[in-house]
């Protein structure tokens, strides 16, 4: 029998874009799926009405939360927390997944218990479109910069392990404190060959141009740094080496921007 899938949508004013994600997830090549939405205290009225609307329907597959304002890791725990399901599949508001995604990536938890995470290849739609070219995985590269977005299958039980997502990043990045919370345990991510996960671009948002500032970002790794001090220990050398690298790779940009402006020749 198939293992329950809960996918969990936080939402905060995104009502307009409802119908499509909310589409999406019942289009899955997948029976035993529900679907739990957390209204994180939207403000907008066609959200609010919206939501209620969907929430008067009575339907077993899809269920609303209305919840104060407290930020996405709030509104995720919470939505978890109500979820019946063995697996877990975040979703924003906005954003949409293929008809495959949950029954390959379940199939990978199911067959591989060190795999803690399974997302997949992803593109871009909205303001900007065409593939969104995440780098491969590595250790050492992903304890300075994320690229495993927050739409992926885990287990449960995992999350309970680790405490959940981090409702003191209001602000950040907790999906990828998140990814680093179950590394620390052992598990590993598996990425499907598919492009079964849309993001929708509106734009730069808030939370991305707030991560610009380098002190921003250090703090945040300083943070990140501590609270998994065992994953950043273990993983010293590759840690060191991927920031030998970035600096390298910040000077060779720096520099072919200046001889674009024709400042420096070679």
């Amino acid at each position: 029998m198939e293992r329950r899938v809960s996918v969990i949508m936080p939402c905060y004013n995104d009502g307009r874009y409802l119908e499509e994600s909310i589409g999406s997830v019942l289009a899955q090549e997948y029976e035993n799926i529900e679907l739990v939405i957390a209204d994180d205290g939207s403000t907008d009225g066609f959200t609010q009405r919206y939501l209620k609307e969907l929430a008067a329907l009575g339907s077993d597959r899809v269920r609303v939360l209305f919840l104060p304002h407290g930020g996405p890791a709030r509104a995720r725990n919470r939505a978890i927390e109500a979820a019946t399901g063995d697996y877990i599949l975040p979703l924003d508001a906005d954003d949409k997944i293929e008809p495959p995604y949950v029954r390959e990536a379940a199939a990978v938890l199911e067959a591989e218990p060190q795999t803690g995470m399974v997302y997949c290849r992803a593109d871009q739609f909205g303001m900007q479109t065409g593939a969104w070219e995440l780098p491969e995985f590595e250790i050492g590269k992903f304890l300075i910069v994320n690229s495993i977005f927050n739409a992926a299958l885990y287990r449960k039980l995992d999350w309970q392990r680790v405490g959940g997502y981090d409702e003191s990043i209001e602000n950040g990045p907790e999906d990828w404190e998140f990814w680093l919370a179950l590394l620390e345990c052992g598990l590993l991510p598996h990425r499907l060959d598919g492009t079964y996960f849309h993001y929708r671009r509106k734009g730069t948002s808030a939370r991305s141009q707030q991560l610009t500032h380098s002190d921003v970002w250090l703090e945040m790794i300083r943070y990140f740094a501590q609270k998994h001090r065992r994953l950043y220990e273990r993983h010293v050398v590759e840690y060191v080496q991927a920031a030998q690298e970035a600096r390298v790779n910040a000077k060779k940009r720096i520099f072919r921007l200046r001889q674009q402006l024709g400042g420096e020749e070679e």
